[in-house]
């Protein structure tokens, strides 16, 4: 069966219509048997239009997407909407090429060449000489023409008369096609220039000031601090604690960053949002010290001092809430009575202690600080007697006794250790971190006699009482 259709649609919606009625590969393969196309004229003086109608026959009928090529040295053009209309400028006479492709996979081409098939002459000169053409005039639009960057605006010739194009888009962008599409990607106030010339060089020119609107992409701003947790204002306004605030779109400009912690200065900055750009905020936030006039004021004979040290230094010291400095350091100038003094390391618990200052006195603190329990590693030291005992982990085998398991995370554990010829022992063990375990099993019970079991040795008592009863009877 042999079908002949015109392009008469775009190749997208011929497509869809294809799927809509039956499945494009039900017509596949299919095989693309004539190639051809139809014109309103051929020939007559330049500039010459000319429609062209494509007609294609395939066996089933399966879309096809026609690519023309006129012979006069312009772009080739897919027909998106049938009939296809083309200009020649200049006299000559023009090959015309269709190219047919249909929407099978692997798709099928056939090509059609007609030699000399458009002749176009010279226009004729109008009494007195000259060119005979009709003057253009230029004309166009555009959508959209407001928007944020960046901003592709579509633009449409409505111009009359023309033959080629010139347009200056108001950003140092040009182009010479009939209806380009621009992309705007800076914020501004816009003129477009279009520029026609016709068949006998004349042209005109069309202006639209202010013709494209485009406004400012946003920005992106992220807050964050060290320590996290801090309350964050954006211009005063609350926004949320760093470590859970999600990155804000904002308008670029200028905006005021407070951040506020418990115990720490405030942060305090201004910050500028730039299109496109993305701003970070991630301050180290300052602990708070005790004014200084609290030590210029002290009268004599109401402060002491307090000599800290601990194990192992380094340790960051704390008293009644005020930032000390770190291990070993000596606090001055602290008035006389109660106070509350905290020690925290990375890795250890935190320490704290009540003390009480004498005037005149230096008090000395001594911490030895305990690895904390709940993070970091430990070691395990497994010994058994007799040695070579399988040692299971929880549940996994990590060797034989006597062993040495390393980096055992913190926490409670289950141990099995076995031997052979001896019962299965089995314990939990706690690891602290960064400290050592001990484990010493004794294998008790005695040796097991290979084979010898429960049932065995109730068997041989029985023969035993047998035997008794058997010997008894004979001696009487």
């Amino acid at each position: 069966m042999k079908t002949r259709e015109a392009c008469l649609f775009p190749a997208g919606l011929i497509l869809l219509l294809a799927l809509v009625v039956a499945p494009v590969s039900a017509l596949c393969p299919d095989t693309i048997t004539y190639v051809g196309f139809n014109v309103d004229h051929r020939s007559g003086e330049a500039p010459l239009t000319i429609q062209f109608t494509p007609v294609v026959e395939s066996t089933y009928g399966t879309p096809v997407v026609c690519s023309w090529n006129f012979g006069d040295g312009t772009p080739g053009q897919n027909s998106n909407y049938g009939p296809i209309s083309h200009t020649y400028t200049a006299a000559g006479s023009y090959d015309v090429t269709l190219m047919a492709t249909n929407t099978c996979n692997p798709p099928q081409q056939q090509v059609r060449t007609v030699p000399g098939f458009i002749t176009v002459t010279a226009a004729s000169s109008p009494p007195g000489g000259g060119c005979a053409a009709i003057s253009p005039t230029a004309d166009f639009g555009g959508v959209p023409t407001n928007g944020k960057a960046p901003l592709n605006v579509q633009f449409a010739d409505m111009s009359t008369g023309a033959v080629s194009w010139s347009w200056n888009f108001g950003d140092q962008g040009v182009s010479s096609q009939q209806n380009p599409s621009h992309t705007y990607t800076q914020s501004g106030l816009y003129t477009v220039t279009l520029t026609v010339t016709g068949a006998c060089q004349d042209q005109d020119t069309k202006t639209r000031t202010g013709f494209i609107t485009v406004t400012g992409a946003n920005g992106y701003l992220t807050i964050s601090s060290s320590p996290y947790g801090a309350s964050a204002y954006l211009n005063e306004a609350f926004i949320g604690k760093t470590g859970s605030i999600q990155t804000k779109e904002l308008s670029p400009g200028s905006y005021t960053v407070r951040l506020s912690l418990d115990g720490y200065n405030d942060n305090i900055q201004t910050v500028v949002i730039t299109e496109g750009q993305t701003t970070q905020v991630n301050p180290t936030l300052t602990p708070k010290t005790e004014p200084t006039t609290a030590v210029t004021t002290a009268y004599p004979g109401t402060t002491g001092e307090i000599a800290v040290v601990s194990s192992p230094s380094g340790a960051s010291v704390n008293l009644d809430g005020w930032d000390k400095g770190k291990t070993p350091t000596t606090i001055q100038q602290v008035k006389a009575g109660t106070h509350m003094i905290t020690l925290t390391l990375a890795g250890y618990d935190e320490y704290t202690k009540t003390v009480t200052v004498e005037a005149g006195r230096t008090i000395p603190v001594t911490a030895n600080l305990v690895p904390s329990s709940s993070s970091g590693t430990g070691t395990l030291i497994i010994s058994s007697n007799p040695s070579g005992a399988n040692v299971y982990l929880d549940g996994a085998k990590v060797g034989t006794t006597p062993l040495t398991v390393q980096n055992v995370k913190a926490g409670t554990h289950n141990l099995l250790l076995t031997q052979q010829n001896y019962g299965d022992v089995s314990q939990t063990v706690d690891i602290t971190g960064g400290s050592d375990k001990v484990v010493s099993v004794e294998f008790s019970g005695g040796k097991r006699v290979p084979g010898f079991t429960a049932a065995a040795a109730f068997g041989a008592l029985a023969s035993l009482a047998l035997l008794a009863s058997f010997l008894g009877r004979k001696e009487r």
